[in-house]
């Protein structure tokens, strides 16, 4: 995209009676956070689109503070690539953001390092596959995303890899979540971390690469661990299933609940379960950033009155563990 600096006309004096009023050359802005498109008028182009000026078929979106998007969904759904184009033959309709159904070749990576080998404790289901579920309640709830009985995502399927107890294979989906997770645990000495600092590392990892829009599409890619970690967009869901992941993934009892109209989680610290709203603490550190930490520690240290309601009963399951569970890799 060729971007052309502000062009200002410089008066070289000032008229003594005729008043001139100076207009900026439109086009295209760079300062210190990134780009902006300025009109003719001297303002910004906010919340639209700003077509290409050599191809009409690309167009970037400029948001609300008039910067041009990148790498993530813009409002009305489009996915703008890491320069901020969007090709559209159609320019001017509204494309709804959709994944394709993941009907090919499972991959299989070639791993080095098990990150999480021998930390998730699992038993062998009737298919003679390892489970997550049957030792730890949490894992029952399952995130699982297919389409036309195709397998695109399951969390637990992620999990068992990173732990080297699964070798059947990971869709397109499930190898970037990897790669995600693995940025997370290389992020900070999550092995010698206390609870606290494994959760608080959890939300801060979230919040930073992702952000809360609500948008018309398919699930995978609009409300799920994939979106929300991947595309850096998501709802509710999104945002829990993905603390809800990292947590576990970490070795932090968490649950996702949720109810009609939200979705959130609860997690054990030393003995206690806290109320966590990952979603709500995302939108507090973009747009609330002064108030993220002292509300952030107040979460953390402020145990819930509400966890009876919602976690004893999930899916009919007790909280029980059986520590005789084997966490050693199988294959």
């Amino acid at each position: 995209m060729k971007k052309r600096r502000l062009l200002i006309l410089a008066l070289s004096g000032i008229l003594a009676v005729t008043p001139i009023t100076a207009y900026a050359a439109e086009g295209w802005v760079q300062d210190e956070r990134g780009w902006k498109y300025q009109l003719f008028d001297g303002s910004w182009r906010t919340n639209g689109w700003v077509p290409d000026e050599n191809n009409e078929n690309i167009i970037y979106y400029m948001d609300e503070n008039g910067y041009m998007l990148t790498n993530c969904y813009t409002p009305d759904g489009c996915w703008v690539d890491e320069n901020g184009a969007y090709y559209d033959e159609n320019y001017g309709e509204v494309v709804y953001a959709t994944a394709e159904s993941y009907r090919g070749e499972l991959f299989y990576p070639e791993e080095t390092d098990y990150p999480l080998k021998g930390t998730l404790a699992y038993s062998i289901g009737f298919d003679g596959k390892p489970e997550l579920f049957q030792n730890n309640p949490e894992y029952v709830q399952v995130n699982s995303f297919t389409y036309g009985g195709e397998p695109r995502l399951h969390d637990n399927i992620v999990l068992l890899y990173l732990a080297g107890l699964w070798d059947q294979g990971l869709t397109q989906y499930e190898v970037e979540i990897v790669n995600i997770i693995k940025e997370f645990l290389n992020s900070f000495d999550w092995k010698n971390a206390t609870d606290y600092e494994k959760t608080d590392k959890a939300i801060r990892f979230i919040a930073k690469r992702s952000k809360y829009i609500n948008i018309d599409g398919d699930g995978l890619d609009t409300n799920s661990s994939y979106s929300c970690l991947v595309k850096g967009i998501s709802v509710c869901d999104g945002f829990a299933q993905s603390f809800h992941l990292l947590t576990r993934a970490v070795g932090i009892k968490s649950y996702y609940v949720g109810n009609l109209s939200h979705a959130w989680n609860y997690v054990e610290i030393n003995g206690e379960y806290y109320e966590i709203d990952p979603s709500i603490l995302t939108d507090i550190y973009h747009n609330q950033n002064d108030n993220f930490n002292y509300i952030l520690n107040n979460d953390l240290t402020i145990p819930s009155d509400r966890v009876d309601q919602y976690i004893w009963i999930l899916n009919g399951t007790q909280l029980q563990f059986d520590s005789s569970a084997p966490t050693e890799p199988i294959f």
